[in-house]
């Protein structure tokens, strides 16, 4: 059986509340999503011949400074790290998840191209692509990682303060995960 760590890095939290919109705040949508995601990357059948173990960065409404959680991921040795977002727009009106690597991350561009292919789903086709940036948790980390901004918080057409969206994406992002897990060598 394949056996995998994985460390699910919920965006923001405590003083940082990430994007705001509406009264709803990145930090809270984020969360519930990567507690899902966790469930979802766990529970493997049998047939699948997987095992994943699930690490977070938080389980709760607290601070966590990026260094802590880049600590976390290198001292689990995990396999992956998924850093979980949410876009905002100045005009709230775009749309469309996007996936940022690493520049150069051969094994995170298969892990985000892998993520992507489900992603895409939840705004029907409307996909920013996978992007490169020399963000802190994507430079300091020493497995694959990737940064999801699942969609826009702002955008009503996905309202990502819904518990159904939330759902969706998580379930989508970890299909994207065990296929990558299942297909690398």
């Amino acid at each position: 059986m394949k056996k995998y760590t994985i460390v699910i890095d919920p965006g923001h939290g405590g003083k940082d509340p990430g994007a705001v919109y509406a009264g709803y705040k990145e930090k809270d949508i984020v969360l519930p999503i990567a507690l899902y995601l966790g469930g979802f990357l766990s529970y493997t059948p049998d047939e699948v011949n997987l095992k994943i173990d699930c690490v977070y960065t938080r389980t709760a409404d607290i601070y966590m400074p990026l260094r802590d959680r880049v600590f976390i991921a290198n001292s689990v040795k995990a396999d992956a790290f998924i850093s979980i977002h949410l876009n905002a727009s100045p005009k709230h009106n775009a749309k469309g998840e996007e996936i940022w690597i690493y520049p150069g991350s051969i094994k995170s561009a298969k892990l985000a191209d892998s993520i992507a292919t489900y992603l895409d789903e939840i705004v029907s086709g409307k996909s920013r692509g996978i992007k490169e940036g020399n963000l802190y948790v994507l430079r300091k980390t020493k497995m694959p990682a990737v940064l999801i901004e699942v969609g826009f918080i702002d955008n009503p057409e996905t309202p990502l303060h819904s518990y159904h969206i939330q759902i969706k994406a998580a379930f989508l992002i970890a299909s994207g995960i065990k296929e990558y897990l299942l297909n690398i060598e």
